[in-house]
Order: C-alpha cells, then sequence, then structure tokens
C-alpha cells in the first residue's frame, strides 16, 4: 500500500540550524566581496607606486646626465687691469708708448667637475702687430668655481712699424690706445673622478686703454669652441 510521508520544512534543512526555507541576507556574503575589492584595490595602489617610483628614478637620471655629467665649455677671461707705470709719446714724428700694468685674468669653470688646462699663451694687438706675449701657465680650476690670476706684463711700440706707427700717433692723441687680445685654453673636465672629456675655447676681445686714466675701457670678448 502506498504511503506518502510529508516531512516539516525544518526537518528537510540540511543544517539543523537553519531553515531551509529561510533567505540568507546579501550582507551574510559581503566578506568575501569586500576581501576581493579590498585586493584589488591594494594592487591598483602599489602599481601606481611603482609607476611613480620608476617617473620618480627616470627624472633623476635624465637630470643626472642633462646636467651633472654633462661637460660645458670653460672660459678664459679678461676683466680689468691696474697700470703700474705709463709712458708715451703723442709727436706725430716718433709716437710711442710703454705701459707696465697687471692683467686681472679669471678661468670660469661651470661644470662639476675639475678643469686641468694646458699652458697656451695670450698675445696682444695693436693693429695686426704682436705687442707683447703672456704665458699662462697649466694649472687646475675647481668645480664650479672661478679661478681669479693676475698677470704682469709690459706693453711697449717697440716692434712697431710702417703703417702701426702712422695710425699710432691719431690713436694716442685722442686719448684711447685700442687693443686686441687672442688666446686659446685647452684642457679636461674631470668628472667624479671617472670621466674626462677634452674642451677647449678660444677667446678674441677687443679693449681701449685710456692714456688719461689708465684704465681699460670698452671689453668686448667673443669666444668660439
Amino acid at each position: 500500500m502506498l504511503s506518502l510521508e510529508i516531512r516539516n520544512p525544518e526537518e528537510a534543512s540540511p543544517n539543523p540550524l537553519i531553515p531551509a526555507n529561510r533567505y540568507v541576507p546579501s550582507d551574510e556574503v559581503a566578506p568575501s566581496v569586500l576581501s576581493q575589492d579590498l585586493q584589488r584595490q591594494k594592487r591598483k595602489k602599489w602599481a601606481i607606486y611603482i609607476a611613480l617610483f620608476a617617473l620618480f628614478q627616470v627624472t633623476i637620471i635624465l637630470v643626472f646626465a642633462l646636467v651633472v655629467m654633462k661637460a660645458r665649455t670653460p672660459l678664459f677671461m679678461v676683466r680689468s687691469a691696474t697700470f703700474t707705470s705709463s709712458n708715451y709719446n703723442r709727436s706725430g714724428i716718433n709716437p710711442s708708448f710703454d705701459f707696465n700694468m697687471s692683467v686681472d685674468f679669471r678661468i670660469k669653470n661651470a661644470n662639476f667637475g675639475s678643469y686641468k688646462y694646458e699652458e697656451f699663451n695670450v698675445y696682444f694687438y695693436y693693429e695686426d702687430s704682436l705687442v707683447v706675449t703672456a704665458p699662462i701657465y697649466k694649472s687646475r680650476t675647481g668645480f664650479l668655481s672661478t679661478r681669479k690670476f693676475p698677470i704682469s706684463i709690459n706693453l711697449s711700440s717697440n716692434e712697431l712699424s710702417g703703417l702701426s706707427l702712422s695710425t699710432l700717433a691719431i690713436d694716442l692723441s685722442t686719448g684711447v690706445l685700442p687693443l686686441t687680445i687672442n688666446s686659446t685654453m685647452k684642457g679636461k673636465v674631470e668628472i667624479l673622478l671617472l670621466f674626462k672629456k677634452k674642451k677647449s675655447t678660444s677667446m678674441k676681445c677687443n679693449m681701449g686703454i685710456n692714456t688719461l686714466t689708465g684704465q681699460l675701457q670698452d671689453i668686448k670678448c667673443m669666444y668660439t669652441s
């Protein structure tokens, strides 16, 4: 004989503590979902941190390469002069000059490393005639520094002749003696005691000696490297 057994829904539940027909609220499942979201957010944050750190490293490397490691050409400059004695003749028959002076030279090094330069000469010209040659002995200039040193020279018209003498009387009568200075400086920039690069610069300066005040004036210099 067929018999039907009707069970209580509470007895059919696999977990006697949770009724079979009970609706499970969403907030009971949320912790696992929130945990996954937190992990994704953490991964995104770490990815952003890593990208920012990599960008910072690249920026540091670029600054180091473009600023610190870049070798710039040092400059050799003439700034002023102090006259210790002067003697000149403005007559048109036999014009002459004889000056003793101390010239203030400077070597400006804008590198993050020292500059070791070789011995070179500075040539003083009146018109196209060489008046005097001043030697600059080899030495070193520190990083980001300017080396200042005076050189004592004697400017004399003893070697002048011809056209130079004919214009000398005119220049002396105006009270300004024009001069031209030429030099070429060669050396090596040494960065971090590891990297060495050859750097040279040529200087050409036009200026005038005021025979009344005994000062240099209108100094204009050009540089080529």
